[in-house]
């Protein structure tokens, strides 16, 4: 069997099959076009989920941004919170001082009279260390001062003068007082029969609680 047995015989069947190749051609070229369409459309597709899920973890990364912000900013406040605690705790622990800013004008106040006073301080190591501190200020002054701790004397804070009556109180008594005040409040003065008449006592007791 020659070639020519498959070539068509007749003009009328050569134009049905170049119709058929020409609707196969066409055929595949919309084929191949929406095959591209579609491809671009699941691309596009995923790009969009992918979009949302990025911007659904960007919106996550945020809140938690934000809680993390939050918890920053409350463990600020505890830390300051803890520091001002830590620094009242250790004010209150400290022993008393005479505060630097007022020294020069005790002294000043101490040295316009000489004078002698004994000061008694209950026996717990804040008052110790206060009235040693205060008694070394009064001798600066140029008074006499001598410092001891006794066993107890009732409930007392703060600073006491204690003189035996007003008539017999030395004249230097006001001065102690007045430069005492400077630094620290309701320095008082009381009578007490167990000083002697020319006698000036200054009680140191307990620190007041804050």
């Amino acid at each position: 069997m020659g070639l020519t047995s498959y070539l068509p015989d007749s003009p009328e069947r050569l134009s049905t099959i170049e119709g058929w190749l020409y609707f196969i051609i066409l055929l595949f070229s919309v084929l191949t076009a929406l095959s591209g369409y579609v491809a671009v459309q699941v691309r596009g597709y995923r790009a969009s989920l992918e979009k949302k899920d990025l911007e659904k973890q960007l919106a996550r990364s945020e809140q938690d941004l934000s809680a993390t912000r939050l918890e920053l900013d409350d463990a600020r406040k505890n830390a300051d919170s803890a520091r001002r605690d830590a620094e009242r705790v250790r004010q209150q622990l400290a022993p008393r001082d005479v505060p630097s800013e007022k020294r020069a004008a005790i002294l000043r106040s101490l040295r316009r009279e000489k004078g002698r006073v004994h000061i008694s301080y209950l026996s717990d190591p804040e008052a110790a260390v206060f009235a040693t501190r205060l008694g070394k200020l009064i001798r600066e002054a140029g008074w006499e001062a001598t410092e001891e701790g006794v066993m107890g004397f009732g409930a007392i804070t703060g600073l006491r003068i204690e003189i035996h009556d007003p008539n017999s109180a030395p004249s230097y008594t006001s001065v102690l007082k007045e430069a005492l005040e400077l630094a620290f409040d309701n320095v008082v003065i009381r009578t007490n029969a167990d000083v002697r008449e020319d006698g000036l006592v200054l009680t140191v007791g307990s620190k007041a609680a804050e």
